[in-house]
């Protein structure tokens, strides 16, 4: 079965597996800070900040984008369920 994300003609799903590339590539960035970060020599005032906004959005985007797979694989098992 070859996986065709703009197959659907939703928005939502073009581009998906790049997005997901994306995603995936801003989340273990954040994860490297967090095992990385030796507290007595950071300064933790807008540094800090900065790291939690970009983790929420992060954790925000990584929602929609598993709804959005996860929506894309239920389209695609009735597809191939009628096949």
């Amino acid at each position: 079965m070859r996986l065709d994300f703009d197959d659907y003609g939703k928005e939502a799903y073009c581009k998906l597996p790049s997005r997901l590339d994306r995603w995936r590539d801003d989340r273990n960035k954040i994860t490297h800070n967090v095992i990385y970060t030796v507290p007595t020599s950071k300064t933790y005032a807008e540094e800090f900040n900065q790291f939690m906004f970009m983790a929420q959005a992060c954790a925000e985007g990584g929602k929609q984008l598993a709804a959005d797979l996860s929506n894309w694989d239920r389209m695609a098992r009735r597809r191939v369920g009628r096949a």
